[in-house]
């Protein structure tokens, strides 16, 4: 158990660089994980979660964001497992 706890920080130690910001959904409620992550395998079925949305499409470099989530309740451990991935383009990269 001590060999994964230490391999899960060091991997998150070396994960790529991220320069984070805050994404903004109209309908955050239809994406769980993101709205709470402590929802993470509140029900018994695997459960996937897409969501986008994109703001001032006609303007050049609008913005476009993309979201993915997936959990799994783990019942033998009385607990759950998800990840939860974002992307957010934003004005061509220049905020």
């Amino acid at each position: 158990m001590k060999k994964i706890t230490l391999l899960i920080i060091i991997l998150d130690c070396l994960w790529l660089p991220s320069f984070p910001q805050e994404a903004q959904f109209s309908q955050y409620n239809s994406f769980p994980l993101y709205l709470n992550p402590a929802l993470t395998g509140m029900i018994l079925h695997d459960r996937t979660a897409f969501i986008y949305r994109t703001q001032w499409a006609g303007i050049p470099g609008a913005y476009n964001t993309y979201g993915i989530s997936y959990d799994k309740n783990w019942a033998k451990k009385k607990s759950g497992i998800g990840m939860v991935i974002i992307q957010d383009k934003t004005s061509n990269g220049g905020y």
